[in-house]
C-alpha cells in the first residue's frame, strides 16, 4: 500500500518567497566566499605577511678557494697571503716564513 502525497498549489505569493530565500542564500554564500579569500591566500602562502630574512648562504670550500685564487690573480692579495688563507681553508699548517 503506497502513500500518496498531494501537493497543494502554493500560489504566486509563496513562489516569490521561495525565490527570495534562494537569492538570499546565494548572496550569503558569495559573501562568505569573498570574505574567506584573503584568509585562504594567507594560509596558502600566496601573500607573505611579515618580514623574514632569507637563509644565509655559506660558500662551499671550492668556491672560497676559487675566490681566493681570483683575488691573488687580480693582485688584491699577495702570493704569501694567498698561501696563508688557503692553508686556513684547507686546515693545513700555514707556510713558514723563510728566514734570511
Amino acid at each position: 500500500m503506497g502513500w500518496r502525497v498531494f501537493a497543494q498549489d502554493p500560489g504566486p505569493g509563496s513562489v516569490k518567497a521561495v525565490n527570495n530565500t534562494l537569492q538570499m542564500k546565494k548572496s550569503c554564500s558569495r559573501l562568505l566566499f569573498l570574505a574567506a579569500l584573503p584568509l585562504a591566500a594567507v594560509l596558502g602562502g600566496c601573500i607573505d605577511i611579515g618580514s623574514h630574512q632569507p637563509a644565509l648562504v655559506h660558500p662551499t670550500l671550492g668556491q672560497q678557494l676559487i675566490d681566493l685564487q681570483k683575488a691573488r690573480d687580480q693582485g688584491a692579495i699577495s702570493q704569501r697571503d694567498y698561501e696563508i688563507e688557503r692553508a686556513k681553508l684547507m686546515n693545513l699548517q700555514p707556510p713558514v716564513a723563510s728566514i734570511r
